[in-house]
């Protein structure tokens, strides 16, 4: 029994003996003599019943060598390719890649996914760490053939660390280097082999030596949130095998007060305001300020129930959307951002928008 690297707890139980692993799957022999001959090893996995996590307590990290002669290829899968090209439009369409966004991803092996991940964003900068990479699909412009090292004040909208996980100990070293990468609004994304599916399936083909964690979406919250970092969002991929799963720095206290500044500060710079979708958001917002007419001069609504009345506390007018468009206000208050793109439809590109984040539009 081994204490559990992930929560440490003190009374794992044993999971699975695998026999005969090699220390490296995906190192294809010239000869058979060479192929009989390769580096093998016993394997004795434990389960963690308290974060539900599968580990191999004796994994030895240096001697796991990812060179050239890894190849863990299968683009020669009109089904594996099909699977990529569809989770790379996905993945482009969920996280709103552009081709302005900055993109990383580590451990990109032979970089067809980066290249996908390029081609469909349109991204223009686009780099990747591999130090098995071979100069495929035209990506050695893009691709360090190394181990991920941050630059100093460099961050990045995207983040990918796919199938690399799993056979880190050390894996400390690389997610302080992705945080160093990451602003508020970057998204980190994981994907790992999973745990349920080979409990549920009972699919022992998944497990091999240098695998050394088997991660659940319980375990995986686990180690993430040692980092401040959260859970945001999660695919089932390949039939279950795999999951996709979408992290982001958890949001700071501190940000509270920023945002706060933020506000106060921004909009007595404007002479002529009006906050647009008086419910609670506006009302609450508007009283703690204490933003007098004097400051923001009228509410609108699209209700026409809530037309020609008053915004209780600071005491505005709320108007119909044509009277506010009457007004050529310098800057519209939009109370709740799901209705930005709708509310800038009624107005000219010399109108700024604030969200209640504190951000101008």
């Amino acid at each position: 029994m081994n204490a559990c690297p992930n929560c440490n707890y003190q009374k794992t139980e044993p999971f699975f003996h695998l026999k005969n692993s090699p220390i490296l799957q995906n190192i294809l022999l010239a000869t058979e003599s060479e192929a009989r001959g390769v580096e093998k090893i016993d394997v004795d996995f434990e389960y963690c019943p308290n974060c539900h996590f599968v580990f191999n307590p004796k994994f030895d990290e240096s001697s796991v060598n990812y060179t050239e002669i890894y190849d863990n290829n299968q683009m020669g899968s009109p089904e594996y390719t099909n699977y990529i090209d569809g989770l790379t439009d996905r993945i482009v369409a969920d996280c709103s890649l552009n081709s302005d966004s900055k993109i990383l991803e580590i451990g990109c092996g032979n970089g067809y996914f980066l290249s996908k991940i390029k081609e469909k964003s349109s991204s223009k900068f686009v780099r990747g760490y591999d130090p098995t990479y071979n100069g495929q699909h035209q990506m050695s412009e893009f691709i360090n053939k190394s181990y991920f090292q941050p630059e100093a004040g460099e961050t990045f909208e995207w983040i990918a660390l796919r199938h690399a996980l799993e056979g880190m100990l050390n894996y400390d070293g690389v997610l302080t280097g992705i945080l160093a990468s990451m602003h508020r609004k970057t998204k980190l994304y994981l994907e790992i082999v999973n745990l349920d599916y080979i409990i549920k399936q009972k699919d022992l083909s998944l497990l091999y030596y240098e695998c050394a964690r088997y991660y659940s979406l319980r375990s995986l919250q686990q180690m993430l949130s040692k980092y401040n970092l959260e859970i945001q969002q999660v695919y089932s991929l390949f039939n279950d095998n795999y999951l996709g799963v979408f992290a982001s720095k958890r949001p700071d206290v501190r940000d509270l007060a920023e945002v706060r500044t933020k506000l106060k500060e921004t909009v007595p710079n404007y002479n002529k305001v009006v906050i647009w979708g008086i419910a609670g958001r506006a009302i609450s917002t508007m009283a703690h300020f204490g933003w007098e007419p004097e400051v923001v001069q009228y509410g609108v609504d699209i209700d026409r129930n809530k037309q020609g009345k008053h915004i209780p506390v600071t005491g505005q007018l709320i108007v119909s959307p044509e009277e506010a468009v009457n007004f050529q206000p310098q800057l519209v208050i939009v109370a709740n951002a799901n209705y930005l793109t709708e509310i800038k439809q009624h107005f000219d590109r010399g109108t700024k928008f604030l969200t209640l984040d504190g951000v101008l539009h």
